[in-house]
């Protein structure tokens, strides 16, 4: 039968690259982690683990147990924390993550919908990446990330998507920028920007980033990149006269004095905004999906 010290073993050592950093990490002995993965191998009738020059790797079969794994050890700490959070008389709790450019859009009336379910909320910001791997291996129950038509993230065959609405997107523009006076950003505008110093964020290959570097004439040719995810902060970087960037409606309700913020003409500017959990959610995720789409319907722009 599988132990889950076997798994937090095999994951340690995942983490660290060594049965030594595994040991360190779990508060074990050295031959405790060998011990139990081990066992590990022989009820999974295959090598887990490998030595090399850079110390101990997992093989193939060993990367898939570990995905697996996380999403049972993270499942059994949930049964734990809502089983005592029963006993001691507490509201059950449901972990969500969202991406921070619609947390004042949807935080307080997602929170506000589950309260009178008698559910508690946990929340974790992110970015799409982070947040999708949590969905994946069930440390957060949802999330709510943003989608690109043109760029779709790479979900799973184990994640279940929703989408909520359109959030179109909008170039952020110094109020004295030239540009500032068209209605509509049109594409040969947009191309003619390539020389401007732009605001990026911070992930590779962030998909408004990529749509925006796909519109530019010659990438190479952009003076300067300031990195954020943070659209408060590239706004208030625009109000400076600093430079140009990309936000959405959602993300940009109340901009600071001095900017100017226009739709662009090409529909592929916008994102969707995107509601993700596992197929196999427990019921707790079934109400904070509830509590969300609750929510967007009364935030289409």
């Amino acid at each position: 039968m599988l132990d889950l010290r076997q798994l937090q073993a095999l994951l340690a050592v995942a983490e660290t690259g060594s049965i030594t950093g595994a040991a360190r990490r779990l508060g074990w002995s050295q031959p405790a982690v060998n011990h139990h993965l081990q066992n590990l191998d022989r009820l999974m009738g295959a090598p887990l683990t490998g030595r090399t020059s850079q110390g101990t790797t997992l093989t193939d079969t060993g990367r898939l147990v570990a995905r697996q794994g996380a999403e049972i050890l993270n499942l059994s700490e949930q049964l734990v924390e809502e089983v005592r959070a029963q006993v001691r008389g507490q509201r059950p709790r449901v972990r969500l993550g969202i991406v921070a450019s619609v947390v004042s859009a949807f935080l307080p009336a997602i929170s506000a919908r589950l309260a009178e379910r008698g559910l508690g909320l946990d929340t974790r910001l992110g970015e799409n990446p982070d947040l999708i791997e949590a969905v994946q291996q069930r440390s957060l129950d949802a999330a709510v990330i943003y989608t690109l038509q043109d760029y779709p993230p790479v979900l799973g065959e184990s994640v279940r998507s929703r989408t909520l609405l359109r959030d179109p997107l909008l170039l952020a523009l110094p109020e004295d920028h030239p540009a500032a006076h068209e209605a509509q950003i049109q594409t040969h505008t947009l191309r003619q920007l390539h020389r401007e110093r732009w605001v990026f964020g911070v992930t590779d290959n962030d998909p408004i980033d990529r749509l925006i570097r796909e519109h530019l004439a010659d990438t190479d040719a952009i003076e300067s990149v300031i990195h954020t995810d943070d659209f408060s902060v590239l706004l208030n970087v625009v109000a400076a006269g600093l430079s140009i960037g990309v936000v959405s409606r959602l993300g940009a309700a109340h901009p600071p004095q001095g900017v100017v913020l226009r739709p662009f003409a090409d529909p592929r500017f916008h994102r969707m905004i995107t509601l993700i959990s596992h197929e196999r959610s427990a019921a707790s995720a079934a109400e904070v999906r509830h509590a969300i789409v609750g929510a967007a319907a009364h935030l289409e722009p």
